[in-house]
């Protein structure tokens, strides 16, 4: 349990913090991506981007620590949640937008996004079941021997867009 509990913890890490960290720095091509798509709120688009930002970030901050990342599974895997019926809301409508994960990515969202987002869910879930047993303080040597495996995850997770742009939209 504690290598899936690490390995969760890594690919999640990895994952998250990288799309955190894009959505900064295009933050005003995020912004605008809220705007134009959750209609719910317009005006609040800064709050929403600037909100979505933060929880990913708290999650990352919380899988950093053996003792906090049964919380930081919980939150990614209720974000995950969201983030999934968002897609299929965008999906839903007919319209190729794009799913702003990574905050500017021109690729419109496709179901390959929301397979995406249920194989990161059921990872916080694996994650989150394997932190109740776990006993892992920190990582060791064989974990981090793992590091590359869950860079094998993450990347493919981060680049799904440009994946689906060079092997095209037949996937």
């Amino acid at each position: 349990m504690d290598a899936l509990f690490n390995f969760s913890r890594a690919c999640l890490f990895l994952t998250f913090a990288v799309f955190a960290i894009g959505k900064i720095v295009g933050f005003n091509s995020f912004r605008s991506h809220v705007r134009n798509t959750v209609s719910a709120a317009p005006e609040r688009a800064s709050l929403i981007a600037g909100v979505v930002v933060l929880v990913e970030l708290l999650a990352c901050g919380c899988l950093l620590w053996s003792s906090t990342a049964a919380a930081g599974f919980g939150v990614l895997a209720g974000t995950l949640v969201v983030f999934t019926a968002y897609l299929g809301r965008l999906l839903a409508r007919g319209r190729a937008e794009s799913c702003g994960c990574g905050g500017d990515s021109g690729s419109p969202a496709t179901v390959w996004h929301i397979a995406r987002n249920v194989m990161l869910f059921c990872l916080s879930m694996a994650g989150l079941l394997a932190s109740l047993g776990s006993h892992a303080t920190s990582f060791d040597a064989q974990d981090w021997m793992r590091a590359p495996l869950a860079l094998l995850v993450a990347g493919p997770a981060y680049f799904l867009d440009r994946l689906i742009d060079f092997f095209g939209r037949e996937l």
